[in-house]
């Protein structure tokens, strides 16, 4: 079978990159308790899915088409939308779960409407079955008894177009509040915000060939469980507090404090950016922290001083970064807090 069709296919004015980001967070929310998932945003198709982040054995594939009407068979065959979805059935040495043409719409077949959250191309009325398969006949050079439908699915998103980031936000807040009944807004806000900037940054890479390998892809264009939680957990670690308690807390002196607050907000900034630098950076502090005890007599101050010097001797090669700043100290300081609180 040779595909004819270019890999990058499809109608701009049916395929809203934005809306693509939505849909994949919401997918990692609805499969999170039953796959160790891996999505590549915008490489094979909008979407893929492998059910294991580990290898590339077993996926899926997905195209997404977005529109304030409704799209038909008509225009869905003639794009090409639903011949590039079949064409993934001869990649090589991978098993294709399901191809699914996501709309946030009805999708008018022949005679048939069909608009439930997931049905099955071969339940499809007699006519409709008949034209699609005709059609990836033709393009593909192939006998239409050939044709198999048995993997593909019309999946109707509960996103719309102008609501689905607040649609999205929302169904994450219920998930992590149900998982983490402790868990606090601020907390849940940069959970969401650090998930939507990495799909934003992955999606917008184009810097990759269609013959990559897999560990190159799941670098460069992935979102797995694996970072998922990895974010999750470090917001839930890190849980900033209020200025007015780093200021108490780490008993800034007075002539010092607009400086930590201009550091503060910083902080604030890139704890939601999923920065591997911060990321970096916050381990490494924390695990001084940790192994650093309070000497009997030490103001908190001194001993987060004492913990930025530490750090120092530990990643040298980075601290032009933190020059003239007391960005480090007030990171300590975050740290020190969520550790007696007992969030560490």
């Amino acid at each position: 079978m040779t595909n004819t069709k270019d890999v990058r296919s499809g109608s701009i004015a049916y395929n809203r990159l934005d809306m693509q980001i939505s849909q994949v967070f919401h997918l990692a929310i609805e499969l999170y308790d039953s796959l160790d998932f891996l999505f590549v945003l915008d490489h094979h198709d909008d979407i893929t899915l492998y059910d294991d982040e580990m290898n590339d054995g077993v996926v899926s594939y997905y195209q997404m088409k977005t529109t304030d009407n409704s799209i038909t068979i008509h225009t869905a065959l003639n794009e090409g939308w639903i011949s590039k979805l079949y064409s993934h059935l001869n990649t090589p040495d991978i098993f294709v779960k399901e191809l699914g043409f996501i709309t946030n719409c009805h999708w008018k077949l022949e005679n048939q409407t069909t608009s439930a959250e997931k049905t099955l191309f071969s339940t499809f009325n007699d006519e409709s079955v008949e034209k699609i398969k005709k059609d990836i006949a033709s393009r593909f050079k192939i006998d239409v008894k050939e044709v198999d439908l048995s993997k593909m699915v019309h999946m109707r998103t509960t996103l719309s177009i102008d609501r689905h980031k607040d649609i999205v936000q929302t169904e994450v807040t219920n998930f992590l509040c149900e998982k983490f009944s402790q868990i606090k807004v601020q907390t849940v806000k940069t959970i969401i915000a650090s998930v939507f900037e990495l799909l934003n940054r992955k999606q917008g890479y184009e810097r990759l060939s269609e013959d990559s390998k897999f560990n190159v892809i799941k670098d460069k264009k992935g979102f797995s469980k694996s970072t998922f939680n990895h974010i999750i957990r470090f917001a839930i670690k890190i849980n900033i507090p209020e200025f007015t308690e780093i200021q108490r807390f780490g008993q800034i002196p007075k002539d010092k404090e607009e400086k930590a607050a201009l550091a503060y907000t910083q902080i604030l900034a890139d704890s939601s950016k999923n920065l591997d630098l911060f990321s970096k950076t916050f381990d490494e502090m924390e695990t001084i922290i940790k192994d650093t005890p309070m000497l009997v007599g030490e103001t908190s101050w001194i001993y987060i001083n004492r913990c930025r010097n530490l750090l120092e001797t530990k990643m040298p090669k980075t601290m032009f970064m933190y020059t003239n700043s007391l960005y480090l100290e007030v990171l300590a300081i975050c740290i020190k807090i969520a550790e007696s609180e007992g969030s560490l």
